[in-house]
């Protein structure tokens, strides 16, 4: 029975050639086309998503600017009780893009400063270090496997002191290579570096002048929401901003 079926769809075939071509081939390219689409999706849908809390974590913007100063951070952190926790991440490589070692050994190297909550608000694995005390004190750095690789073969590179610029830095952590992430960087140096090497910098006003603004990442606590969160988040900032609006 089933032999005679496929006889008689190919004789219905091999009869109408031209329109069996045209269907059959159409047919194939709609598809590979959904699957391609499928899996471009299923790509960009991936991002960020190995962290534990990617559903309550929200990036401040205002005015459709993805950085802010920093006070502001800081100041949410302290007076919105909806807020667990607070990171800062520069967004823009703001020292080098290389390191060497003593011996001048160089590896090129994008490095982006980030503040020691980094690691509570997101789920970065580094395979040597402390995630509480990693990127605390002024001249910290922590590089990624990659570059620990690159720089220091299969010795272990904790503790070892690199430059990047005149600036001289201490590695305090490996971080596991970073996939299907909105960050790009090969290295995250401490926050606090910013005033140990630009100490005459402001890091409390408000005006376009402060250069050192960062991405502001918010961890809610659960169940908050995030748009009624917008209101008072602008009604608490009001005090310190000079008008911008913010939303999450």
């Amino acid at each position: 029975m089933l032999r005679s079926f496929i006889l008689i769809t190919f004789r219905i075939l091999w009869r109408n050639k031209v329109t069996s071509f045209v269907n059959i081939f159409s047919l194939s390219v709609g598809i590979t086309a959904f699957i391609f689409i499928m899996l471009y999706v299923q790509h960009e849908t991936s991002y960020d998503k190995f962290h534990v809390n990617y559903d309550r974590v929200y990036r401040l913007e205002a005015d459709d600017w993805g950085k802010l100063p920093p006070i502001f951070g800081t100041h949410l952190k302290a007076n919105v009780p909806e807020i667990e926790d607070v990171a800062l991440i520069s967004c823009q490589q703001m020292w080098a893009y290389s390191i060497r070692d003593p011996q001048s050994k160089e590896v090129e190297c994008d490095i982006t400063l980030a503040d020691s909550t980094t690691f509570d608000v997101f789920s970065f694995q580094l395979v040597r270090g402390n995630i509480h005390t990693a990127l605390k004190e002024p001249g910290s750095l922590v590089i990624s496997e990659s570059v620990a690789k690159k720089m220091f073969g299969d010795d272990d590179p904790m503790g070892k002191t690199v430059f990047a610029g005149i600036d001289q830095l201490q590695i305090t952590g490996v971080l596991k290579d970073v996939n299907l992430s909105h960050f790009e960087f090969d290295a995250l140096m401490s926050a606090s570096s910013f005033k140990k090497f630009l100490p005459d910098r402001d890091m409390n006003n408000t005006t376009a002048s402060n250069w050192a603004w960062s991405a502001t990442y918010l961890l809610l606590n659960k169940n908050v929401d995030p748009k009624t969160l917008e209101t008072k988040l602008n009604e608490e900032l009001a005090s310190i901003n000079d008008g911008i609006l913010v939303d999450t």
